[in-house]
């Protein structure tokens, strides 16, 4: 009797667990904050926004582009996927309960069709959008593994463009994000924020970074704002319903880290032009209508786009500290501490760069890291090293991997990730270091420190 009691107790406790982390997203209140505007447009500016997946563009920049055409300012958009691997929602959408390639090819068109009609809603036309037809949910992989040997998407299975013009490469998208910027020359550029958990996106970031670092016409001709929106990050945005009267602040686990975040105010009437918008994607309110309703608030947030300066051997036993990692916002982080990233640092000596990573505890014995390298001037895959833990004063676990320079080497992207087993639990975002080479480092335009 007493077992079946406990039994019961239990599974009261953990279906109250369940159900409080379920209800949690559209209960809780959002974080405020004071926080600085964001830059304001003028006449002379082309803005380009660079998004992931038909939405996103919407979802993170919809006032942004409001306030642009307001000005007179120029807007292109990018959609560098076309959302075609969201199987789940293609079967909701196509009543079915089995997809195939060609289901989900014609998914991604109806999801960019539900972009042209979301910007028509804005007033933005239809010439304005430029479509990749990059593999969608497979962005990471072109970064990590397909740098010169083509993808082949799960979900569609091609291998390339659907005109065929380019290779699902990552060298390929390099090339390709780099005429765009070259062509258009923006002054005010808005990536996927390189902190989004989507993996589509933090890709898209770096991928966006290095084609910046790679302009041949030099610092002068950078965007005056680089900037990212955030769209993935755990529970937020809080709450999940449509609330125009609220605003929209970071997560709170990001507060607290040295980001300089920016807001852009909405008139009522933006706002709700914006939720005119989103409700142009039926395709993916008929999965999540109430966390897409929630982007239609008072304001837009973006982060700014930052790089650290790196000395040449500081002296100190691990250099310069990179990135500190926001207190573990999972649950499973919480249960394996060893794969929970607390802080990354890097010390560049001579030709050499170690990055040193702490986790945030000590518990699973499969742990290990892996360090992705990016020299960003040179068109060449990261360089993609495993790293085994070692202990450190028997509290936490020490990641410590090391990558040669090539000479003249001067601004570097620096991802860290943890893995339990083959299982990815913890990443650090693209870091950006420009390494000071005693030549006078000046804030270059759309490198802000």
């Amino acid at each position: 009797m007493r077992a079946a009691r406990n039994t019961r107790l239990v599974a009261a406790t953990m279906a109250a667990a369940l159900l409080a982390v379920t209800v949690y997203p559209y209960l809780a209140p959002a974080p405020a904050g004071d926080y600085r505007p964001f830059p304001e447009l003028d006449p002379d500016d082309r803005v380009l926004i660079l998004a992931p997946h038909p939405d996103d563009e919407i979802l993170g920049t919809a006032g942004l582009m409001m306030a642009a055409q307001a000005v007179g300012a120029e807007v292109r958009i990018v959609l560098v996927t076309s959302g075609d691997g969201y199987s789940w929602a293609a079967r909701a959408w196509l009543k079915k309960t089995n997809v195939s390639r060609d289901d989900l090819i014609a998914f991604g068109q109806v999801r960019e069709a539900e972009s042209r009609t979301a910007l028509a809603r804005l007033g933005v036309e239809e010439f304005a959008l430029q479509y990749l037809g990059y593999p969608d949910r497979g962005l990471a992989a072109l970064w990590e593994a397909h740098w010169e040997v083509p993808a082949t998407s799960r979900f569609t299975g091609r291998s390339s463009d659907p005109e065929g013009n380019s290779t699902y490469t990552g060298s390929e998208l390099l090339r390709r994000l780099e005429q765009i910027l070259s062509g258009y020359q923006p002054t005010v550029l808005l990536l996927p924020h390189p902190l989004d958990a989507h993996s589509d996106h933090w890709a898209l970031a770096g991928f966006t970074l290095q084609a910046l670092a790679r302009q041949s016409t030099g610092w002068g001709s950078k965007p005056r704002v680089v900037a990212g929106y955030l769209v993935h990050r755990g529970a937020w945005p809080l709450p999940r319903a449509y609330r125009p009267g609220a605003g929209l602040y970071p997560p709170g686990t990001l507060r607290d880290l040295d980001l300089e975040w920016m807001v852009l105010p909405l008139s009522s009437e933006a706002v709700a032009k914006k939720r005119e918008a989103i409700a142009a994607f039926a395709t993916q309110r008929r999965m999540m209508p109430a966390y897409l309703d929630s982007f239609a608030r008072a304001n837009e947030l973006f982060g700014e786009v930052k790089g650290v300066i790196l000395a040449e051997d500081s002296g100190a036993v691990d250099g310069v500290r990179i990135w500190r990692d926001p207190r573990s916002d999972t649950i499973i982080r919480r249960l394996a501490p060893s794969v929970d990233i607390a802080e990354v640092w890097a010390r560049w000596a001579g030709d050499q760069i170690t990055v040193t990573a702490y986790s945030r505890g000590r518990l699973a014995t499969l742990a290990r890291g892996r360090l992705l390298v990016t020299a960003l001037r040179q068109l060449t895959a990261p360089t993609t090293i495993t790293v085994m833990p070692a202990s450190a004063g028997g509290l936490r676990l020490v990641y410590r991997g090391q990558v040669r320079l090539d000479p003249g080497t001067c601004e570097l992207l620096v991802v860290f990730q943890t893995r339990l087993g083959w299982w990815g639990l913890d990443q650090t975002p693209a870091i950006l270091l420009i390494l000071d080479r005693g030549g006078g480092l000046s804030d270059p335009a759309g490198w802000p420190r």
